[in-house]
């Protein structure tokens, strides 16, 4: 009896020898007919590898089946159909493309950095790090691989893993500007801005036109208080490329934290012109005009941002803010309505509203406000304040006491409570217990001579 097996090089065949009844492996053949189909299979390879620079994926999958069926055990035909699974979205037999390549070739470390990629864009970081870890044992010379490694770790939100592998990297490779950066974001995120300034610095000494950097040591400068430095990054980074709005509208708000707002309004201006259709870039530039007073051109600039976005909740309530420093409060309350129908369980809303609604002496309107306000959040200083305001209003002294007592048990550095529960009760008569409220809120940052003047007119109006 003959027991054949083929392989893609040759054709071995072990013949059993009656006569001597031993079985001998017998090498019969290594063909042409094989030479030929290896030579067959690399074309197949080599046209689907075209079609798949074409963008012809199934035609290339089709050429690369055809490859892998004339022989089975070629490593980079897997890895090339692997790739065009990934194009074509289907990352599951991507993945199981390169787990077979690497069962071929188990020693081969970009082989596990290729199907950690596509685990990556599976969302699936946490195996991802698996085959890392695995093509750094196999080459833990390559720095690029630690740096990956960092990369997943702070995909999955852990940055001190993340800072340890950048580090690696930087041991193997000083000269690469991206593992300083990276390492300085993850700091960042951190909330250690110091360290990631100093870490986007060597970044950018070894990359001078790395905009990403300038802009992230920038935020890193604002969020500790250097606006100066901020701003001056911020610059570079705009030099480097002038027409980017994303860059143009941070050095705006560079701006109106040092209070330039004038300067910060051109600088969104400019940032407009390059992307007027960006709603956020006029809300910031209405806020620049509403801290320069110039409510006017603030609502301009509101009423673009809702008509390019005109579901966003933030735009109407700041519109709506705009309208009540303008004295305009039924349309501040359309506004914060409006808002309502997006955010009805917010309660700062209710208190917005309530607060036009005070103002206009609609009182009724704004207790029902301040009420819902506190229902929907209990520990609520500025409601009951607020309420407490309209009952004084009202005469009603015991309920405004009483408000003004649930206001600073809620918060009992809320100092406008004092204040207002020292009126009421210079109201009543009880001039005893003034002074210690008073003395409390001039503690808690109330001016002393605005509110000695106001008691000392109720006092007046009270001895009349």
């Amino acid at each position: 009896m003959d027991f054949k097996l083929n392989s893609s090089r040759c054709i071995y065949v072990a013949v059993k020898i009656s006569f001597l009844f031993l079985p001998a492996l017998i090498l019969l053949a290594c063909s042409g007919s094989n030479e030929e189909q290896l030579e067959q299979a690399n074309m197949y390879q080599s046209e689907g590898i075209a079609l798949l620079e074409e963008g012809l994926v199934d035609q290339a999958i089709s050429e690369f089946n055809k490859s892998i069926e004339l022989n089975p055990e070629g490593v980079a035909v897997y890895l090339d159909r692997g790739s065009a699974y990934e194009q074509r979205g289907d990352l599951g037999k991507a993945v199981d493309d390169y787990t077979y390549a690497i069962s071929l070739d188990p020693e081969n470390s970009e082989n596990y950095i290729i199907r950690a990629a596509a685990y990556i864009r599976r969302g699936e970081y946490r195996i991802a790090t698996k085959d890392y870890k695995k093509a750094i044992e196999i080459n833990p010379a390559n720095a690029k691989y630690h740096s990956s490694l960092g990369d997943t770790y702070a995909k999955l939100g852990d940055h001190y893993e993340a800072i340890e592998k950048y580090g690696e990297a930087i041991e193997l490779d000083s000269t690469v500007s991206e593992y300083y950066s990276n390492r300085g974001r993850s700091y960042a995120t951190l909330g250690n801005h110091y360290k990631a300034v100093k870490e986007l610095g060597v970044a950018i000494n070894l990359a001078p036109n790395d905009i990403d950097s300038y802009y992230d040591r920038a935020s890193s400068y604002a969020q500790i208080g250097m606006y100066e430095d901020a701003y001056r990054h911020l610059n570079e980074a705009i030099r480097i490329d002038p027409k980017n709005a994303t860059l143009l509208s941070r050095r705006a708000s560079a701006f109106g934290s040092l209070d330039s707002h004038l300067q910060a309004v051109r600088n969104f201006s400019r940032a407009i012109e390059e992307d007027s259709e960006n709603a956020r870039l006029y809300s910031d530039r209405a806020t620049a005009f509403t801290l320069m007073g110039d409510y006017i051109s603030a609502l301009q600039d509101y009423d673009v941002a809702i008509a390019l976005v005109p579901d966003s909740v933030g735009f109407y309530i700041d519109r709506g803010l705009v309208f009540s420093l303008m004295g305009i409060y039924e349309e501040s309350i359309k506004d914060f309505t409006k808002a309502l129908e997006f955010t009805p369980n917010d309660y700062r809303l209710y208190i917005n509203r309530g607060d036009a609604f005070k103002e206009m002496k609609e009182y009724t309107l704004a207790v029902q406000d301040y009420d819902e306000s506190i229902r929907l959040k209990k520990d609520n200083p500025e409601a009951f304040n607020n309420r407490g305001i309209i009952r004084r209003e009202r005469g009603e002294y015991a309920l405004a006491i009483q408000d003004f007592n649930f206001a600073i048990n809620s918060d009992p550095q809320y100092g406008y409570a004092y204040a207002n529960r020292a009126v009421v009760k210079a109201m009543m008569g009880r001039d005893f217990e003034v002074m210690s409220d008073v003395n409390k809120a001039v503690s808690l940052g109330v001016i002393r001579e605005s509110l000695e003047k106001t008691i000392n007119e109720v006092e007046a109006d009270r001895n009349r």
